[in-house]
């Protein structure tokens, strides 16, 4: 019976710790696309696009690269 529970609380953390990583890479990915907005209407110089996008494409790769 403990066994069992401990399963299922450590079921229920990796849920949610996967939740958290679809929620970030959403959020990444929406902020990817706001840079794209802001380069195209020359609100931000290629530097600070390149920056940013590196940034964001870097982190992204982070959340694609860990372990489920």
């Amino acid at each position: 019976m403990l066994l069992r529970g401990l399963m299922l609380v450590f079921q229920e953390v990796a849920d949610a710790v996967e939740q958290d990583r679809e929620n970030e890479s959403a959020a990444l990915k929406g902020d990817l696309r706001q840079l794209y907005s802001k380069l195209e209407a020359g609100e931000i110089s290629e530097e600070v696009f390149d920056r940013e996008e590196d940034r964001i494409l870097d982190r992204l790769d982070e959340l694609d690269g860990e372990p489920d």
